[in-house]
């Protein structure tokens, strides 16, 4: 009944249309036809459209519909409503009702409206004929070339779902083609209902091949359709299931004889992934002759040109790290190439000429480094630490800037200073006199901290004086507890030995040659990069050797810290780099990993943990109160 009402419809008014220009009609106007509500409908209808509860808003209109039965703008509302709440049924009903009103105004936007929503309300009950008809007729009427294409396309999709795909096609290119400008969605539309055409066609062919007969042709098509829709596509995992119990052992092994016969061809072509692809699917239907040792065959052959394509990168990329002077990342890349392949081509060669020119690039440096250490020295009065470096500047190269004129008036000074007693030095210098006094109180009663601030004024003031730097360090050692009382009196009475041994030392390590890239150099180099495992490493191996090398410790806690490592190995470093008290900058930071740590643990009866916690709990206080002050 409703189709023929809506046929009935489009059908009449689309008569009087047309002849409209022809024979007046003896009609009533369109004002007269929608008589305007009744001022109470009106303002139940009003009162209705503020309600934001859809069932109460329906309520309100059946109201208001009650006091005006024709009244249009609530039949459309009421449509509306009970599309929302997906009762499409009554939805429809009052749809229809605004439809058959407004159409006899002949006012078509708002038919096309109405009967693009009867079509829309059809489809969800499942009525896709009458959606069908009801889209057709609003597409019939409708004059804005955006509402064409808008409802073609509605009506490509409609027909989708029956699966009328020459009919969606067509549909479609209408609505491609209402407007100059091409609409992306509708071109992706046409794509995919020629796919299904396509995949239709081919489910035909498969049908007439295996309904005929013909049953590994149907086999291969059918096969084609469950890669690209599934077994769920019509009744394609049923139609196989017959095919493949009705072929017999000999036809499966000629298929995959065939396949076997492929993957020789593009194996000996060299097709290696196309190769094992075949071979791959022969194994997963039990394979055939020697497929299994040719499939793990090709696999390590695939694997070793994976590893080559690796070494041959490396080498590329070391080769042209060198060509730019980048010798450090030539240096590291060549090493990481002698892990993988220590053989592979001129790879030793070439770390070498690269750790070469590091060390050539490094030397200039050095010269340049121990002037500006020595003028430092010098300046700051450290007379003995001046001579030193002046002196193995010199034997480097004795025309490097004025070192040599520097050399001798450094020693000149110090011959002065061995001339004088240590009262005359003393007397000389009163200020310097009343701190290094001050210092030597504070030994005596072993308060470090204390004789550590006078003797770093000293070294303010003037570096070296009366061997306050040797006295500064002792103090240091004791302070972190790394030296013992007993050795300390012995490097007392030969301080200056000692100093200066060690910085002669640090001095000649360089001029000796370069073998490899120093870790410290390594390290800063990876930390650049982001590669902080392998910076940790470097830091790590060493303390491994060398267990009282602290210099190691604030290097390798600002690595952890960056990478935010908190496993056993860095809760350890964290809480050496406390004890020491090194590295104050990160103080806060590692006192929260710690206390964080001591207050997931289960148990502890660890002193160090708690005396850690208290600190990172008074430091947190200390913060606190100075952000609230």
């Amino acid at each position: 009944m409703v189709r023929f009402s809506i046929k009935w419809h489009i059908h009449f008014f689309g008569v009087l249309f047309i002849l409209g220009y022809m024979v007046p009609l003896q009609t009533k106007t369109s004002s007269e036809l929608q008589a305007k509500p009744a001022s109470e409908a009106q303002k139940i209808y009003k009162q209705a459209m503020k309600e934001t509860d859809t069932l109460k808003r329906i309520q309100l209109l059946q109201i208001a519909l009650r006091q005006e039965p024709e009244y249009v703008d609530a039949l459309r509302e009421l449509g509306m409503a009970y599309k929302r709440i997906e009762n499409f049924a009554e939805a429809e009903n009052f749809f229809m009702r605004a439809y058959t009103k407004v159409a006899k105004s002949k006012k078509k936007e708002a038919t096309v409206f109405y009967l693009s929503e009867i079509s829309l309300v059809q489809m969800y009950q499942g009525k896709l004929k009458e959606s069908e008809e009801s889209l057709r007729g609003a597409i019939g009427i409708a004059l804005d070339a955006h509402e064409v294409r808008k409802l073609n396309f509605q009506l490509a999709n409609l027909l989708i779902k029956q699966e009328k795909y020459d009919d969606a096609l067509n549909a479609a290119t209408k609505a491609n083609n209402a407007l100059s400008t091409k609409d992306l969605k509708t071109v992706d539309l046409m794509l995919d209902i020629e796919r299904e055409i396509e995949l239709r066609d081919t489910y035909q062919r498969a049908v007439k091949t295996h309904d005929s007969g013909e049953i590994e042709p149907a086999k291969v098509l059918f096969d084609s359709l469950l890669q690209i829709k599934g077994n769920t596509y019509k009744d394609v995992a049923a139609r196989l299931e017959k095919i493949n119990s009705a072929l017999s052992n000999q036809q499966n092994t000629k298929i995959i004889e065939s396949v076997y016969n492929k993957a020789l061809k593009s194996e000996a072509n060299g097709q290696v992934d196309l190769a094992l692809k075949y071979y791959k699917n022969i194994l997963s239907e039990g394979g055939y002759k020697d497929s299994a040792i040719r499939y793990k065959r090709l696999m390590e052959k695939k694997d070793q040109q994976e590893v080559d394509s690796e070494l041959n990168r490396l080498y590329a990329q070391g080769t042209q790290a060198a060509k730019d002077k980048n010798w450090i990342e030539a240096s590291i890349v060549f090493e990481e190439l002698i892990n993988i392949n220590p053989s592979f081509k001129d790879t030793k060669n070439q770390l070498r000429q690269a750790n070469s020119q590091i060390n050539q690039n490094q030397s200039e440096t050095l010269l340049a480094r121990y002037y500006a250490e020595g003028l430092a020295a010098k300046n700051a009065k450290d007379f003995k630490k001046a001579h030193i470096v002046f002196m193995k500047l010199c034997n480097i190269d004795p025309n490097y800037e004025d070192a040599r004129f520097l050399l001798e008036e450094v020693e000149e000074k110090l011959q002065d200073t061995r001339n004088k007693t240590p009262d005359e030095i003393l007397k000389a210098n009163p200020e310097l006199s009343k701190l290094f006094t001050n210092a030597q109180e504070q030994i005596k009663i072993k308060n470090w901290r204390r004789a550590i601030v006078e003797l770093e004024k000293i070294q303010i003031i003037e570096r070296g004086f009366m061997q306050s730097d040797t006295l500064l360090t002792y103090c240091k050692k004791q302070l972190l507890g790394l030296a013992d009382i007993a050795e300390n009196k012995q490097e007392n009475s030969e301080s200056n030995l000692v100093i200066g041994f060690i910085i002669a030392s640090i001095i000649m390590v360089p001029i000796l040659g370069f073998v490899v890239v120093s870790p410290s150099l390594k390290v800063r180099y990876l930390i650049s990069k982001k590669r902080y495992t392998e910076a940790a490493k470097i830091y790590e191996k060493i303390l491994q050797k060398h267990p009282n090398r602290v210099s190691v410790l604030p290097g390798l806690a600002q690595i952890y810290l960056q990478s935010g490592r908190t496993d056993e190995q860095a809760i350890k470093v964290f809480k050496m780099v406390m004890q020491l008290n090194l590295s104050p900058e990160h103080h806060h930071r590692i006192s929260s990993i710690l206390t964080q740590n001591y207050l997931t643990k289960s148990q502890t009866t660890d002193a160090d943990d708690i005396n850690l916690l208290e600190e990172a709990l008074a430091d947190e206080f200390k913060k606190n109160n100075q952000e609230s002050s």
